[in-house]
């Protein structure tokens, strides 16, 4: 395995991870889950990425989940 297959597995294991846990804290506690959104809309600063947050907590829908709701400014 090359370096760069390494480091792909790895940033995709972390993706993986990170959602799991966000889909995980977000059934357990969703006050809790909130807050860490809010808490990461504030501290993530990635040039180049904005995320963008539905503002219907009621939407429950996999399309409708902050993880997938992202855009790097592609106008494609």
């Amino acid at each position: 395995m090359t370096e760069d297959e390494k480091n792909n597995l790895m940033r995709t294991a972390m993706i993986e991870f990170g959602l799991n846990f966000a889909r995980y804290v977000k059934e357990m506690d969703k006050d809790m889950w909130q807050r860490a959104v809010d808490y990461a809309k504030d501290t993530t600063d990635v040039d180049g990425v904005s995320f963008n947050y539905p503002e219907d907590e009621d939407d429950d829908t996999e399309e409708a989940d902050w993880w997938n709701d992202w855009h790097t400014g592609d106008t494609q």
